[in-house]
């Protein structure tokens, strides 16, 4: 009895004394991480310089009130870029560093410097079809990309500026660049049918890609940076990352900034459809232009659709980028042909320098230009946004609104009945059982001698439609926009027919 209570006391004694132990132990790692909270800047110097492994590259959003680069600098911490479109810095340390870095009091956050990808893939020769305008001179679009090779007979002469930001030198050995500042502003030079949409706009070469085609998001946002602050006119960034897709990543906050100064930014949306939630950054950016493909009058299957992860509607638009054909690199006046949102977004980029033509306005403006004139190829609105570019209707859409403006001042001024609608139509219109949501701002139509609103608007499924608002009655209909997919399909047919009757018999 005696022995097995000694054996009982000892082992309670051991126990108790490991239970202080830990308790030792947990009191000071908590102590430990109390002060760590507290350390000072030479302390976290110290740690930092103690951690080890290969060096990766972040990207660190800071408080610029408190931020010191020399605490960087001092710990060891390289620092490739120190950031104004953002305020962020771009870093190379060791993976060991994250947790020590996010305790300076300057830093807000440290996210890894995400690799960009190409939505482009091989296309198949075409007969050249592109639209072709004048105008866009003087303007500058800034393509972001893997260089641009101007020594072909279409870009000869075009690009204003060169800027390597990869460590490879601005010339593109990779093709993409070249094919993508085609499509925009190619003169057509060596070949009439593959003219550019803007000939008459220049171009700024910043190269933030590779010569494989792959790069960052750190040097993706220099490269934002220094068009910006070097009056670029318009950015295309035929390129992508994939991330949790809400808007929030460094590299779509310096898209957003930048189009809050006043530079329109064209982004792809990605090659990753038909599956839904594909969108990648920066299109996903709440200001940009996000542009999906379509080719033969459909929304080509690899579009990257909507929504964001935080529930935007992306893409915007969509536009040609089915086996575009554009000048090829390394040669002088050869063409290939791409597809991809790649090819998509140089198109619209090339449109809205004609737009700057037209009306001098703000990016959201010509951004509304394009929206309120593209037309429904009969898609869900995450997958074609608000429609198809028609760079036609979008030419005129000022002249259409500042005369029916006019018009509207002369009948108000004259004491006339301004035909403006009312907040009441338009609840009518968004009351109706099979409507989602309109648009502010109706069109007026007279059929069979009665008077409308046409409000556009999308369906509970996400279709687009028109809802009709009998202004007497207040009676409303919903109906689906025309269709142009049979007619122009028509047209096709018609002109290969004719194609090969003249070959047949000349």
């Amino acid at each position: 009895m005696l022995r097995k209570t000694l054996i009982l006391f000892i082992a309670s004694m051991a126990l108790i004394s490991g239970f202080s132990a830990l308790s030792l132990d947990t009191e000071e790692l908590d102590s430990s991480l109390e002060s760590s909270e507290d350390l000072s800047q030479d302390s976290l110097e110290d740690l930092l310089e103690e951690t080890t492994g290969e060096r990766e590259r972040f990207i660190i959003e800071i408080n610029p009130s408190l931020y010191s680069s020399q605490v960087l600098e001092d710990a060891g911490v390289n620092i490739r870029y120190e950031y104004r479109i953002i305020e962020g810095v771009a870093v190379e340390a060791p993976p060991d560093a994250v947790n020590i870095l996010e305790q300076l009091d300057f830093v807000e956050n440290v996210r890894p410097d995400l690799d960009t990808e190409l939505p482009v893939l091989d296309g198949e020769s075409s007969e050249g079809e592109a639209e072709s305008y004048s105008g866009g001179e003087d303007r500058v679009v800034a393509v972001l990309d893997t260089g641009i090779d101007d020594s072909h007979i279409d870009l000869e002469g075009e690009v204003v500026d060169h800027r390597d930001f990869t460590g490879t030198g601005s010339e593109d050995r990779h093709g993409h660049g070249t094919h993508v500042a085609g499509i925009s502003s190619g003169t057509g030079d060596g070949n009439s049918e593959y003219i550019g949409v803007a000939p008459d706009s220049s171009l700024m070469n910043v190269k933030v890609l590779r010569d494989d085609g792959s790069g960052s998001s750190s040097d993706a946002i220099r490269g934002i940076e220094y068009a910006v602050d070097n009056n670029a006119d318009v950015i295309v960034m035929s390129l992508g990352v994939r991330t949790d897709c809400d808007g929030s990543d460094p590299l779509s906050q310096a898209a957003d900034n930048a189009v809050s100064e006043g530079v329109p930014v064209i982004v792809s949306a990605g090659n990753d459809g038909p599956e839904s939630e594909t969108i990648t950054s920066p299109g996903c950016a709440r200001n940009v232009f996000t542009i999906g493909a379509s080719g033969n009058e459909n929304v080509a299957s690899f579009s990257s659709r909507g929504p964001t992860s935080d529930g935007q509607v992306k893409p915007d638009i969509v536009a040609p980028g089915v086996n575009i054909m554009a000048a090829e690199a390394g040669t002088q006046d050869r063409y290939t042909s791409k597809s991809g949102t790649s090819m998509s977004a140089p198109y619209v980029g090339g449109a809205v320098t004609l737009l700057m033509g037209e009306y001098d306005g703000s990016p959201e403006d010509y951004y509304e230009a394009l929206s309120e004139t593209a037309y429904t190829l009969n898609e869900d609105r995450y997958t074609e946004g608000d429609g198809q570019i028609n760079i036609t209707a979008a030419l005129n859409y000022w002249n259409n609104n500042e005369n029916r403006e006019s018009e509207d001042s002369e009948d108000f001024e004259s004491g006339q009945d301004t035909d403006r609608p009312t907040e009441e139509d338009r609840q009518k219109a968004e009351q109706h059982e099979n409507v989602g949501e309109v648009d502010e701002s109706p069109r007026q139509e007279t059929r069979d001698n009665r008077d409308y609103w046409i409000y556009r608007g999308i369906d509970n499924e996400g279709k687009h439609i028109n809802v009709r608002v009998d202004r007497e009655t207040g009676e409303t209909t919903v109906e689906r926009p025309e269709d142009y997919r049979a007619l122009i399909n028509l047209l096709f047919t018609l002109r290969d027919n004719l194609q090969e009757f003249l070959n047949s018999y000349l």
